[in-house]
């Protein structure tokens, strides 16, 4: 005599991958929005930094003109790593204005 097992019917199987592919394309677009805006916010934070830098070297110096370099000079206003991000993020400072557009 034959045992009748329990188990899901290729329909069943169908419908839920079905129903779970619905899912992943109504979500997938919005995850990759989301990481859009937290890439602009962590770079407009960036920029804000690099902004209190530069009033802070000119408080301290009184110079007129500040650049990255002078900012990156023996890692006390931006670190090394600080640096490299500003340049990635393209955060641009003209007229001691640090500026990102993004």
């Amino acid at each position: 005599m034959l045992v009748k097992r329990k188990a899901f019917t290729l329909i069943e199987v169908l419908t839920t991958l079905f129903i779970i592919s619905l899912l992943l394309l109504l979500i997938l677009p919005n995850l990759n929005r989301v990481r859009m805006q937290a890439d602009n916010k962590q770079a407009q934070a960036m920029a804000q930094l690099v902004q209190g830098q530069i009033e802070l070297y000119r408080d301290e110096h009184g110079e007129k003109e500040v650049t990255l370099e002078k900012l990156l000079q023996n890692e006390k206003y931006l670190n090394q790593a600080q640096g490299q991000r500003v340049k990635q993020l393209n955060i641009k400072i003209i007229n001691n204005q640090a500026k990102y557009e993004g």
